[in-house]
């Protein structure tokens, strides 16, 4: 029979429970229909008070520049005085990269000394043709520093109120970018501006760079950003969502920045974090009203005044388990217990379980890798030391075997990191089944590599049996997705004691001599000796030499011919690099492009190349040659370096050479790993006027059909074709290259012609142009000058 008591507690509990379920579910649809218009609200208001900040920061730089002018040494000083003054007023400004005086012809004196001239700037056109007294630029990139900025100029007038000159600042657009990161809100919300023209000046995200126009987003696969973008340059002020490449929606709160010549502020924010405040807010609720009904329950109970002694009992428990005792648990009578006592001791049960799980898995994560579940790196240093002591005694040898994966940041580019980390488990599982249980243990290390413990060996020949199990068990494909990747590896192994006696040194060891076959090639392996630090110091001397040689200009060009098989005359050269080293003579490419391109040298030394080869095109067509194209190879790396078009535009303006005599060369392998990202840049290259030329086209990994979608001018058919041309197989395949390649409007360029078979067949086929030693070596710029001069009229009959 139930009590008074039971009764009163059934009741009350049974109503508050109900009632907090009910104000639970009302809590929810609350949240979802107010607090997201809040924070929508919210964040418009952030954006407006920002972009009026901003506005006020501009007007206030713009104000001080007019103040400036007014200045009795601009306006009827000498140039002296203007120094004098300008020397003065250096520190003007914190925000001020730079302030300068420019007289009526653009001669300008700054600040810090620098000279130069600025009658090209639009900016000074304007201000000096009467047009406005004060202009603020867009972005622009500084002439004296390099890098971006925006400009505030004043006329400056004399005594008679003509306009003498101006006087300006630039401004570092890292400057507005630290005034802009103050702009957030939420974990996914931030702040970015765009100018008068469209494109961003600041943004927190490397893609988003001062080239990315948001008139032309929708190319890239944004969608609606294009028309928020529109709404912005239109000075309109708004909140809308859009859609990024990779699916994610955000919300744009967008507000025109009052004083500035149409800029816009936006602040994006993730859609899912607008819901995920508004569920915070719920659980917050919940977890409130969850402890109002803990706290009426207590009160209750205390009222009832019957459990003190349980009280006591569990608060025993709970602070038992805060020393660390997990043996003892409460009594049965109070886990059996029906009432709000067992509740309360089976709640404390299971935390104490709970807990006592989450040690356990906290010391698990502490020495093993969660993605893979092997032992990891502190795991392999604290085995080690326990094994150098037990093994020090006994003079017993084990041995370390480090094993990187060749490649593997391709699966990453191609595949994503998830299909990555898949990679991981399965060349995991694959060295698991390798080693022997007892003897052999598997470590992640880290990224891509592993490392294997062999704990009984005698010498370096032990290794060999192991080395070619891992070889032989990787040998067949690994499938992710569906798709197949052969996988190699490169390892290095070290012994104890013979090459250390603690884990640092025989693991830096293993590693090095790990990293020396990765230099000889992919699927090596290499025991340590002491000769690699030889080779290590070798390879680092030739990066200083390397970087040496790029400053002391010990580099020259050579040029091949590329002929029309139509006319046998010169059409385009090709450019190559070669390094006259001081002491080695002529180093080839191929043991200094690799480094370049690996230590970053190659951005210095390609713009160095393209410099040199446009200067050295325009000096024959100044001499009055027929004209011909230069082509030039392009790295990946310098094509993604920021301002790459910029710094293509300053080496024609500066050269004098027309874009539509240069052409640039992309390796088809490395053009289709980031196809993507590239696509947009060759489009912009087009449209300057530059070509654009596929080279050793039939190497990579794409397919026919990928060639309509490739903003390419030309394909180049890659040397190994050519050599095999005579085989059925590879005479069909080239046939079929250069069909498909003229139906889709595109020039055909064969490398490697040597024999007048070749040239015979490629020129029946219709293969436009022509590249190989039958028609001339590459050559330096003064031999290959008579060729240009002639046209070169080769004629088919002189190979034979």
């Amino acid at each position: 029979m139930l009590t008074i008591k039971s009764k009163m507690l059934l009741w009350f509990g049974t109503v508050i429970i109900a009632l907090l379920i009910l104000i639970g579910l009302v809590v929810l649809a609350i949240a979802r229909s107010t607090v997201v218009p809040v924070i929508k609200d919210s964040s418009m208001q952030t954006v407006k008070s920002s972009a009026n900040e901003v506005g006020k920061w501009v007007k206030y730089h713009s104000d001080r520049i007019e103040g400036l002018t007014k200045l009795p040494e601009f306006r009827q000083g000498t140039i002296d005085d203007i120094k004098d003054l300008l020397h003065s007023l250096g520190e003007v400004s914190k925000d001020f990269q730079l302030l300068f005086y420019a007289d009526d012809k653009g001669e300008y004196y700054s600040a810090d000394g620098h000279m130069g001239n600025i009658s090209h700037r639009d900016y000074f056109n304007e201000l000096m043709s009467g047009a406005k007294d004060m202009v603020i630029t867009n972005q622009l990139i500084s002439k004296s520093q390099g890098n971006q900025i925006f400009v505030i100029a004043h006329i400056v007038r004399d005594q008679d109120g003509n306009r003498k000159g101006i006087v300006a600042a630039t401004i570092n657009l890292d400057v507005l970018t630290t005034i802009i990161e103050t702009v957030r809100t939420g974990e996914g919300g931030y702040g970015w501006v765009v100018d008068g023209a469209g494109y961003i000046m600041t943004h927190i995200e490397a893609n988003f760079g001062p080239d990315f126009n948001v008139l032309e987003s929708s190319g890239l696969g944004f969608g609606g950003l294009e028309e928020i973008g529109r709404k912005m340059l239109a000075g309109q002020s708004g909140i809308e969502d859009y859609t990024m490449p990779d699916g994610t929606r955000k919300i744009a709160a967008y507000h025109p920045i009052p004083n500035t010549p149409g800029w816009a502020l936006c602040m994006s924010i993730l859609e899912a974090d607008l819901y995920k405040r508004a569920n915070q807010l719920f659980y917050k609720i919940t977890l409130m009203l969850f402890s109002i009904l803990i706290a009426v329950i207590i009160v209750i109970d205390i009222l009832s005044s019957v459990i003190s002694e349980p009280i006591s009992v569990a608060v025993e428990r709970l602070e038992a388990i805060a020393t660390g005792d997990f043996e003892t648990r409460l009594p049965d009578k109070y886990l059996k217990s029906q009432d709000e006592i067992g509740t309360l001791a089976r709640g404390i049960d299971t935390m104490q379980t709970s807990i006592e799980a989450l040690i356990k898995r906290t010391r698990y994560m502490a020495y093993n890798d969660v993605l893979t579940g092997l032992p990891n790196r502190a795991k392999f240093m604290q085995d080690i030391e326990t094994l150098t002591k037990e093994y020090s005694l006994s003079q017993r040898k084990f041995g370390i075997l480090s094993v990187d994966l060749d490649d593997f940041k391709d699966v990453n580019d191609t595949m994503g990191h998830s299909a990555g980390d898949l990679m991981l488990k399965k060349i995991a599982g694959l060295l698991k089944d390798i080693c022997s249980k007892d003897k052999d243990v598997v470590y992640r290390h880290g990224g891509d590599q592993f490392i294997v413990l062999i704990k009984e060996i005698t010498g370096a020949s032990d290794f060999n049996t192991y080395v070619k199990a891992v070889y032989d068990h990787l040998s067949s494909a690994v499938s992710i997705r569906e798709q197949e990747f052969y996988v190699t590896v490169c390892m290095g192994a070290s012994i104890f004691p013979d090459h250390g006696t603690d884990a640092e040194t025989l693991l830096q060891k293993a590693d090095l001599a790990m990293n020396v076959g990765k230099t000889k090639g992919i699927g090596k392996y290499h025991l340590y000796e002491e000769s690699m630090n030889e080779q290590v110091t070798s390879r680092l001397d030739m990066i200083k030499s390397l970087r040496k040689g790029i400053e002391q200009n010990e580099f020259f060009l050579c040029y091949q011919p590329i002929i029309s098989a139509a006319t046998g005359r010169i059409e385009c050269v090709e450019a190559l690099v070669r390094w006259n080293h001081p002491f080695r003579g002529t180093v080839p490419p191929s043991e200094f492009i690799p480094l370049a391109e690996e230590t970053g040298l190659i951005e210095s030394l390609g713009e160095w190349v393209l410099t040199e080869a446009c200067r050295q095109n325009k000096e024959w067509q100044d001499k009055g040659y027929p004209p011909i194209r230069v082509s030039v190879n392009i790295s990946v790396r310098q094509l993604q370096r920021r301002g790459f078009i910029d710094n293509i535009r300053s080496i024609l303006d500066k050269t004098g050479m027309s874009p539509d005599y240069l052409e640039l060369e992309i390796t088809e392998s490395e053009f289709m790993k980031y196809i993507d990202i590239l696509n947009n840049i060759v489009k912009l290259l087009r449209k300057i006027g530059i070509r654009v030329s596929l080279d050793d086209f039939g190497t990579g990994y794409s397919s026919f059909s990928y060639l309509k979608h490739l903003p390419v001018n030309t394909l180049k058919i890659d040397k190994s074709f050519i050599r095999d041309i005579e085989t059925d197989k590879e005479r069909s395949i080239t046939e079929a290259i250069i069909l498909l390649a003229h139906r889709l409007n595109l020039t055909v360029v064969a490398e490697g012609v040597e024999t007048c078979n070749q040239y015979e067949f490629l020129t029946t086929q219709g293969c436009d142009m022509l590249q190989g030693y039958l028609f001339s070596k590459p050559l330096e710029a003064g031999e290959i000058e008579s060729l240009i001069r002639t046209g070169y009229p080769f004629v088919g009959s002189a190979g034979s």
